[in-house]
């Protein structure tokens, strides 16, 4: 069997079109204040592509709806 070789995954994040930085080299603060404008800009775009194309939407919403009722 052939001998498994770990991967490592770094990421990188460009501010405000600034050089590309790791992700794990931000300070906490600047961190969080990115995770909330990537969750806003996820938002965003989920909105728009389920605004454009609502029957992709519908299974989506089946699914939430099935997980809140089951206990």
């Amino acid at each position: 069997m052939a001998k498994r070789t770990e991967l490592k995954c770094v990421s990188y994040i460009s501010i405000g079109g600034a050089p590309p930085v790791r992700f794990d080299s931000l300070t906490p603060e600047k961190r969080a204040e990115c995770v909330s404008r990537m969750a806003e800009n996820i938002g965003k775009a989920l909105s728009s592509y389920c605004s454009a194309h609502p029957e992709e939407a519908r299974p989506l919403m089946k699914n939430q709806e099935e997980k809140e009722a089951s206990p």
